[in-house]
């Protein structure tokens, strides 16, 4: 299952590796649910809120949920969440 303590755990790891916002991601996970969002700097300049742009119908996200991550420079990184390996989830860059 996908949950915001998720994405923060990936963001603060991707903001580590000096991606730089706004951070655009689209997420699949294993049974189809689909996600497409961003993370964008808050008013005062500290932290990031998401917007989400797009979510599935699916009630429950089955894992593997594979997650692509765009910042704004261009840079990508492909993020793979698997039950097996969480609560460490695998960049892929």
């Amino acid at each position: 299952m996908l949950n915001p303590q998720d994405l923060v755990k990936i963001l603060d790891q991707l903001l580590e590796r000096d991606f730089k916002p706004p951070l655009t991601f689209a997420a699949v996970a294993l049974n189809g649910a689909t996600g497409l969002g961003r993370f964008v700097p808050v008013d005062d300049g500290d932290g990031l809120s998401c917007e989400i742009l797009h979510k599935s119908d699916h009630a429950d996200w089955l894992t593997p949920i594979n997650l692509m991550f765009v910042d704004a420079t261009g840079e990508a990184a492909r993020v793979v969440i698997d039950a097996s390996r969480w609560p460490t989830p695998q960049i892929l860059h």
